[in-house]
This record gives structure tokens, C-alpha cells and sequence, in this order.
């Protein structure tokens, strides 16, 4: 991470915070002239009653982000404070709470260098003790930071390295409709045992203390990397804690669609985020296996064992899976190696098992399937799929 946000390793950002600012609010913002007014305006909604600072870092926006920001400034000032910055600014603008003034930018061609980047450099020039992360095309609820930052200060768990998230609404309601129930739905213990799947709680409802972040370090400034997932992967295989706050219901608007920071990213390529799924699962799993099962032995199947390293093929004993036509194989020939796995029904399956089946789509029946093993997640099973 360089030029002008850089920062020395060994003198976290931290070292440089007064304490006088509660919660920043991190937006990196793309071309997002279609969004950002309502996002912005989100925050001055904030029922909270503690300090609030607004950190926007413009990567190489060539629309009317400026000239909307300038227009919400005033609003904006009279709840917040506010800094800005971008590539091409002269500066990082600082405005306390109560001024007056306007952003000066000016761009003539885009020059952006990703969401890790921007993230980054928003982290980089915010003093807030707490962080709350917002793409630019979603909105907040009226009650999240006070939701948040309640939890974040009272919480008395042990472990008080901890990423704060929330339930989200979704707009358009038929998007993604699997994916947000996943979400929404799943116990405080599977946000930590289904963590191999994805994300469990989504960057856009992040919270934490900046001490949390400085402990895991920057993202991953490398275009096309699925930043949010490879910060999330290094912050728990650190020893972090995952808390979803429910107290209050849904806490942010996350919308679908737009040309955002944050919905570029959200288009990532599926390739990029299995690799660093399944790279987590071999360090954090698998050294504590000596032989396992994998259930499916479909497309999911099959592309999990292909990735696994050669000393972790060889603790494969059986595909499980309940579909006539691959159990009449009896065998999973590995077109290269030659190696032969057998497929068997699922009822003969033994644990520890990774599950390369898509949940919820199958009306019940492999969730009843894998009820009727009497098997506990996190312990002899994990979802993979």
C-alpha cells in the first residue's frame, strides 16, 4: 500500500487517534452518482448520539459523485464530520462539524484502482476509534450505528477481537433470494462454522474497532481479488469472532446493481473465490483430519477434490451421494492421476465430512439426509458448497 496513505507496519493506525471521533464511516466511491445522495443522506438519519465522522475516497470517479457530495455537504455537516479524498485531489479535505465549505476535485479520465485500494485509503485518512464500512449504493438504517456500537462497547465475550454484522433487506427483493435468507437466517454459531462457503456476514454491515482492523492489516489492493473474502479469511485464521447484531433487526439496505466500489466487486469472478475458500479449509481444517468424505459427487464434488494438494487427496476414502447414476459408477477416476475414490450412498458415509451440496434446493431432502446422520456442524461436518 503506497504514495500518500502509506503507513509504516510497525505504527498502526491507531497511534495517530485522539479518541475524539466514535465511528467513521468508510465509503469508497466509484462513478456512483446514481446512489450516493441517498447513501449519504443515510447517515445524517443516525440516531446516534456519539460522534460520527464521514471518510470518502473517490477512486477515479469521472461523474457527478463531487458535485453530489458538495450538494449533501451541508446536511452532512451539520450531523458529522467529514474528510475526502481521492487521487487526484490536492489534498485530504477536513471539515469538523459545523463548517462550511466544498470539496475540490477535479478528474479527466478514470484512474481507479479497485475496492482494496479505496477501502484502504478511506481506512487510512479516518481517526474514528470504531469503523463502520458502507458501499455507496446502499443505504443505512436510522438505528445501526447506535445497534452497532452498542454491541461493539458492551460486548463481555472473552474474545474481544471481534467483526461485527447485521441483517440486511435486499432491493430488488427477488435477488438473490437464497443468498440473503443464507444470511440472514443462519445461528451465531454457523456464521463461524459455515464460514468456508463465503463471507458470513457481508462487508457492507461491517463493523469493528479500528484496533481490530490494524491487527489483520490492509486489504488486498490486487484488482480482480475478492478483497472483502481475503480480509475475512486472514481476520479469522488470526482468532477472530464473528457477531451478528440482531437486536434490531435489519440494519442496512443492500441493493443490487449500480457501478459502485463496492458493485463492482460484487460481480467477482466465482474461480477467484474458491481458491481462497478452499486454500482456508486445507490450512484450517484438514491438518486435523487423517481421513475424510466428501458429499456430492457432482460438479462441486469432483472441483473440491481436484484442488485439494496431493497429500490431501490421498485422505479421501468416499464420495457420498444418493443419485443412481453416480452410485452405478462406484468409482471416481481422476482423468490425470488415475486415483480411484469410491462413490457410495450417503447413509454409508462416516464423519468427518465436507459438504459439497448447494443447500435449499432440493425441498428438504438432503437436509433431512443429513439430519438423519446425527452429525454436529463444526465438529463432523462443514459446508463447502
Amino acid at each position: 500500500f503506497l504514495g500518500k496513505f502509506a503507513m509504516q507496519s510497525d505504527e498502526p493506525s491507531t497511534q495517530n487517534i485522539e479518541g475524539k471521533i466514535d465511528v467513521s464511516v468508510i465509503i469508497p466511491v466509484h462513478n456512483a452518482e446514481k446512489t450516493l445522495r441517498e447513501t449519504l443522506l443515510s447517515i445524517t438519519q443516525q440516531t446516534f448520539g456519539g460522534t460520527i465522522e464521514i471518510s470518502v475516497f473517490s477512486d477515479g470517479s469521472i461523474d457527478s459523485s463531487v458535485d453530489i457530495i458538495n450538494e449533501c455537504l451541508p446536511s452532512l455537516l451539520e450531523h458529522c464530520d467529514f474528510v475526502y479524498s481521492s487521487h487526484t485531489a490536492p489534498t485530504t479535505q477536513r471539515f469538523r462539524r459545523g463548517e462550511q465549505g466544498s470539496v475540490t476535485d477535479h478528474v479527466e479520465h478514470d484512474i481507479a484502482k479497485g475496492a482494496g485500494f479505496a477501502r484502504n485509503a478511506s481506512i487510512a485518512q479516518s481517526t474514528g476509534r470504531y469503523l463502520c464500512f458502507l458501499d455507496s449504493d446502499d443505504v443505512m438504517m436510522p438505528n445501526r450505528i447506535t445497534a452497532m456500537f452498542h454491541t461493539a462497547t458492551t460486548d463481555q465475550h472473552e474474545n474481544q477481537f471481534t467483526l461485527y454484522g447485521s441483517q440486511f433487506v435486499r432491493e430488488p427483493v427477488d435477488t438473490t433470494v437464497r443468498y440473503t435468507k443464507w444470511l440472514n437466517t443462519m445461528t451465531q454459531e454457523q456464521l463461524h462454522s459455515q464460514r468456508f462457503r463465503e463471507c458470513t456476514v457481508i462487508q457492507p454491515t461491517w463493523f469493528m474497532s479500528r484496533v481490530t482492523y490494524d491487527k489483520v492489516g490492509w486489504y488486498d489492493e490486487t484488482k480482480g481479488v475478492p478483497e472483502d473474502l481475503d480480509w475475512f479469511i486472514r481476520f479469522y485464521e488470526l482468532g477472530g469472532r464473528i457477531c451478528r447484531v440482531d437486536t434490531h433487526g435489519a440494519l442496512l439496505v443492500y441493493k443490487w446493481g449500480g457501478m459502485s466500489v463496492g458493485s463492482k466487486h460484487k460481480q467477482i469472478d466465482r474461480k477467484k473465490l474458491f481458491v481462497l475458500r478452499i486454500a482456508s479449509f486445507q490450512r484450517s481444517i484438514l491438518p486435523h483430519w487423517n481421513q475424510f468424505s466428501i458429499w456430492g459427487a457432482g460438479r462441486d464434488g469432483k472441483e473440491f477434490y481436484k484442488a485439494l494438494s496431493d497429500e490431501n487427496k490421498k485422505k479421501v476414502v468416499a464420495f457420498g451421494d444418493v443419485a443412481e447414476k453416480r452410485l452405478r459408477e462406484k468409482f471416481y477416476i481422476h482423468s490425470v492421476t488415475g486415483d480411484r475414490v469410491p462413490i457410495v450412498h450417503f447413509s454409508e458415509m462416516q464423519s468427518p465430512c465436507v459438504l459439497c451440496v448447494k443447500p435449499d434446493l432440493t425441498d428438504g431432502v438432503f437436509e433431512n439426509n443429513l439430519a438423519s446422520k446425527n452429525w454436529t456442524e463444526g465438529v463432523d461436518y462443514y459446508h463447502f458448497a
